[in-house]
């Protein structure tokens, strides 16, 4: 018959076994929870990526909480370097969560400049007017970083973003014949968007 103390260890080291499983599982559910829904990603609402950046940092915690706790319990000392991976992995969600964040609030920015802009150039026809609009002069200081978001709306809605892009390009793609036909100038931006890896 084995030792009452033998029977508790198994027990306990079962006990252990069963919670990393657990905290694994959910540091698995943040990572596929931020992969999920980017914050480029058209097939999903903003919301819906905030509300998974959210759920992501709240297992990551969770998970850290419990593993500083078991830190806490010497009987455990044996299973510190599992602790370690498991610590180590919940950082780096944490570190995700918060450039998905960044990445969030720069998109709200763009959206809430191209939304105004849009709204204010409505009904002019004039070029010099809708190129020098204040939020549109601001979303060209948010720098190359805005290109994909610009390339993402001008995928469905031929708004009039050739001059913000050739502003931070650097380059003009439209063929001489396309000049002025909105249609083949929107066709001619996108297929140098994707050739350089912007749509």
């Amino acid at each position: 018959m084995d030792d009452i103390n033998e029977i508790m260890e198994r027990m306990e080291n079962a006990n252990v076994t069963i919670l990393f499983l657990e905290l694994s599982k959910n540091l698995r559910c943040a990572e596929d929870l931020l992969d999920s829904c980017n914050s480029s990603c058209s097939s999903c609402s903003s919301s819906d990526d905030k509300g998974n950046v959210h759920a992501a940092k709240r297992f990551a915690e969770q998970s850290m909480e419990i593993l500083e706790e078991h830190d806490k319990i010497k009987e455990f000392d044996c299973w510190s370097n599992h602790r370690k991976q498991l610590k180590e992995w919940a950082k780096d969600i944490l570190l995700k969560v918060e450039e998905r964040k960044k990445q969030n609030k720069f998109k709200d920015k763009f959206d809430n400049l191209s939304r105004k802009w849009k709204e204010e150039t409505l009904i002019t026809s004039s070029v010099s007017e809708i190129i020098s609009n204040k939020s549109y002069l601001e979303i060209i200081d948010m720098g190359r970083e805005v290109l994909p978001l610009i390339f993402q709306d001008l995928k469905s809605d031929p708004a009039f973003w050739f001059f913000a892009l050739e502003k931070l390009t650097g380059f003009n793609p439209i063929e001489s014949s396309h000049r002025g036909i909105i249609k083949l100038m929107k066709e001619d931006w996108l297929k140098w968007g994707k050739e350089n890896g912007y749509v």
